[in-house]
């Protein structure tokens, strides 16, 4: 994954000791592109980051719930964000047809959490966050 293909709030994550979750704080260019991330007790940089595959759990912790039927996501604070679901996968969608029959158009495929997070905020205008992300002694985790 390349440095360009994040923007500053996005989540991504490090292996190094356990999958920890950090956010964009920065993005530097002076040599080569770097990623400068938030933690607990400052900054760091990477140049090689790591994205976050979207899943269920990701998606609750992004704001998002499921209708009843289990094939879409709406945003809890703007319904007109819908995430369909189909076989595993996750694609930006919207809805056509009468509301006798609605039809579900999907768009294109959303593999990762940045991806999602920057068509929600080119699409709103808002920010999508996690708002309960816990601080760990070394780095900010998610779970």
């Amino acid at each position: 994954m390349k440095v360009t293909d994040f923007r500053i709030g996005n989540y991504i994550q490090d292996f190094e000791c356990q999958p920890y979750i950090f956010q964009v704080e920065e993005i530097s260019k002076y040599v080569g592109y770097e990623l400068w991330v938030k933690y607990r007790k400052g900054s760091a940089k990477t140049k090689d980051p790591d994205p976050i595959a979207i899943n269920k759990l990701w998606l609750e912790k992004l704001g998002f719930g499921q209708n009843l039927t289990g094939n879409a996501w709406w945003h809890k604070e703007n319904d007109m964000f819908i995430i369909g679901e189909e076989d595993g996968k996750f694609y930006y969608s919207y809805f056509g047809g009468t509301s006798d029959e609605p039809i579900v158009e999907h768009t294109f495929q959303l593999d990762y959490v940045h991806r999602l997070q920057n068509l929600y905020h080119s699409v709103t205008g808002n920010e999508l966050v996690v708002s309960n992300l816990h601080k760990t002694p070394c780095w900010w985790q998610l779970f």
